[in-house]
């Protein structure tokens, strides 16, 4: 067994491929790869699978690299629109286009946001066994509130990207 070194999770060792630049261990990423699965091979399930994303995203920050730190600004900003403002995937999905698009144009928009001690008390290990439909889609969005709780010392940040570029 060994811990997953950004979400902490802990899974049986595991060779395989990762993902560039979120710092997951192979098992962590293959658990992640498992819900995937499920959410692409019934349309049901696939609902919130902005939020899976988003949760996954945020609890996997990586290091300092430009792909990194976009990362964790752009999910936290479809996260606070998801849960502070009440927004379907399709608009936080539209935000983080838009505002993905304007980080090319200026190198500088955001930010590396110091990722908190903790990154939320539910992880990927906990969607595992969510088989069924409602329990899936309810688990995935206990996760990325869970996530989104965690960042909470940059909510403000989240906030003044998506009121600068009017989604708020």
């Amino acid at each position: 067994m060994s811990a997953c070194p950004q979400c902490g999770v802990d899974l049986p060792d595991e060779d395989g491929p990762t993902h560039r630049y979120f710092g997951a261990s192979p098992a962590c990423w293959a658990a992640y790869g498992q819900v995937l699965e499920r959410e692409y091979a019934d349309p049901a399930f696939f609902k919130n699978h902005r939020m899976t994303v988003d949760a996954y995203a945020l609890q996997h920050p990586g290091d300092r690299s430009p792909q990194a730190v976009q990362s964790v600004n752009i999910h936290l900003i479809s996260t606070t629109l998801i849960f502070k403002y009440n927004a379907k995937s399709e608009r936080a999905l539209k935000a983080m286009q838009t505002i993905s698009a304007a980080s090319k144009k200026d190198k500088n928009l955001f930010d590396w946001l110091k990722p908190p001690a903790s990154l939320g008390h539910i992880t990927v290990l906990d969607l595992l066994p969510m088989t069924r439909l409602d329990d899936h889609l309810k688990a995935v969005e206990d996760w990325a509130r869970s996530a989104w709780q965690a960042w909470e010392n940059h909510h403000n940040i989240a906030e003044t990207h998506l009121r600068r570029f009017g989604f708020i």
